[in-house]
């Protein structure tokens, strides 16, 4: 006695498979291109996000020009600090370092200051920040150690420092009133901080652009490949 047989399924059609991948990829398409819209934003939407969020709370308190002006005039040192810092991240490092380095160069600056002139401050401030700098870029360059290690351990090294300078005490500098008088400076209502950092900004900013014409300017700069120097 034979046993029926189980029923052939139906040939699938030409292209059928094809027109469903096909379909499939269109689907996914968007998707993935909003995503790589979105990690190419970076921080750049949720700044939008949050700028648009304050602006309805608190109206033209929050974007008002006084109020705006205030903040990049606050955030001017950390928006300068946080550009360099990019450019120790696009070459492939990291520095852990950089709130001991101001904290040691602003310091120094300020005692500086206080007894002597103002502008001979700022730049021994600035080469203090350069000279730590070149120090971390040596060890994790031409020592080859890890720079999450290099900078860390940096960081304890200047924080020591700068305790020293202080003896641990506050710094006082309202005698020095060519420091605080350059810190006041204005033009088109925007203070010398703020044209600092835009400056930095923008110099940083063509400095690593690789694909610029401008950065032809800047061929010292490699950061996919240097940092101090290139490694041997």
């Amino acid at each position: 006695m034979s046993q029926p047989q189980a029923a052939t399924p139906a040939p699938e059609k030409p292209g059928s498979a094809s027109g469903v991948s096909a379909v499939q990829a269109m689907l996914r398409a968007p998707r993935t291109e909003l995503l790589g819209r979105a990690r190419s934003g970076g921080i750049i939407y949720p700044f939008i996000i949050l700028f648009i969020m304050l602006a309805i709370w608190k109206g033209s308190t929050f974007y008002g020009k006084t109020n705006l002006l205030d903040i990049l005039d606050q955030q001017a040192a950390t928006l300068i600090i946080a550009a360099a810092g990019t450019m120790v991240l696009i070459a492939g490092g990291i520095d852990l370092s950089v709130g001991a380095t101001y904290a040691l160069a602003q310091v120094i600056a300020t005692k500086m200051a206080i007894s002597g002139n103002p502008v001979l401050a700022i730049v021994v401030g600035i080469l203090v920040g350069v000279g730590v700098g070149a120090v971390n870029g040596v060890i994790a360059t031409f020592f080859r150690i890890n720079s999450l290690i290099a900078t860390l351990a940096m960081s304890f090294v200047i924080g020591g420092l700068a305790a020293l300078v202080t003896n641990g005490n506050l710094i006082i500098a309202y005698t020095a009133l060519g420091f605080a008088n350059f810190a006041r400076t204005s033009f088109l209502d925007v203070t010398t901080a703020v044209w600092t950092m835009i400056g930095v900004v923008i110099i940083l900013a063509v400095a690593t652009e690789g694909g610029s014409d401008h950065a032809r300017l800047f061929r010292w700069w490699n950061p996919r490949h240097h940092l101090i120097g290139k490694a041997q």
